[in-house]
C-alpha cells in the first residue's frame, strides 16, 4: 500500500509565531476599531444637537416664538424649564448639585411636541407653525436624552439665574456637567461646555434683566 506524504501545514514553532502575531495585531487594532466606534458616536452627536438647534431657530423663525407652552399666554407662567428628545426623558446623571431645572418633571416636555408635531401643552398650537422641524426625536448614541434648556428663554423675564439655552448631550460618560445656571455649585457659569458634554449654546440672555425672548 502506498502512503501519500503529508505536505504543507505547520509545524508547532510556526503555529506558535503566527498565534504571537495575530495576539499583537488583535491588541493594536481592537483599540483602535473601539476608538473609531466612539469617535462617530461623538461626531453623530454633534450633528444631532446642531439638527435640533437649527430646528428651534426655525420655529422661532416661522412662529415668532421659542419653545414654551403657548397656554401660559407669556413666559412668565407655566414656562417650560427644558425639552428632552425621546418618548420619556431618560436623564443623565448630573455633574453639580442644584438639578431643580432639570428634575422638575411638571416643567419639562418632549421636543417631539414642539419640533415634530404641533402641540406644545394640552390644547393647543404655535401659529404659523411649518413643521415638522426634524425626522425624528431620537436619543443620543449613548443612549440619553439630548436635552434643550429652555429656561433660559423665560430667564429673560424672570430672572431665574438660568441665562443659557444649550442644546447638549451628556457626553460618553453619560454625566452632565454643563448648567444653565449661574451661580451655586454649577460646572459652566459662564456658558462653556464642561467634561466631555456635546453641545450648542443657542440662546444667552443678559444678566441684568430685562431682556425678551421674542
Amino acid at each position: 500500500m502506498k502512503y501519500l506524504k503529508q505536505q504543507g501545514g505547520f509545524t508547532l514553532m510556526e503555529a506558535i509565531v503566527v498565534i504571537a502575531v495575530l495576539s499583537i495585531l488583535a491588541g493594536t487594532l481592537v483599540p483602535l476599531a473601539i476608538k473609531n466606534i466612539d469617535d462617530s458616536k461623538i461626531s453623530a452627536a454633534k450633528a444631532d444637537v446642531k439638527a435640533i438647534a437649527a430646528a428651534i431657530t426655525n420655529l422661532r423663525y416661522n412662529t415668532g416664538k421659542y419653545p414654551h407652552l403657548p397656554d401660559s399666554g407669556d413666559y412668565y407662567t407655566n414656562h417650560l424649564y427644558l425639552i428632552y428628545s425621546g418618548k420619556t426623558f431618560v436623564q443623565p446623571t448630573y455633574g453639580f448639585s442644584d438639578k431643580s431645572g432639570y428634575t422638575n418633571t411638571s416643567r419639562n416636555d418632549a421636543l417631539f411636541n414642539h419640533l415634530i408635531q404641533n402641540k406644545p401643552g394640552a390644547s393647543n398650537h404655535y401659529e404659523n407653525w411649518e413643521g415638522p422641524y426634524l425626522a425624528s426625536d431620537k436619543l443620543d448614541p449613548w443612549g440619553r436624552s439630548y436635552i434643550v434648556t429652555v429656561i433660559g428663554y423665560a430667564h429673560c423675564l424672570n430672572n431665574y439665574g438660568w441665562p443659557y439655552v444649550w442644546v447638549i448631550s451628556a457626553g460618553p460618560d453619560t454625566r452632565l456637567d454643563t448648567s444653565a445656571k449661574i451661580g451655586g455649585s454649577h460646572g459652566a457659569p459662564d456658558g462653556q461646555l464642561a467634561g466631555d458634554d456635546i453641545g450648542l449654546l443657542i440662546f444667552q440672555g443678559s444678566t441684568s434683566p430685562p431682556c425678551k425672548p421674542e
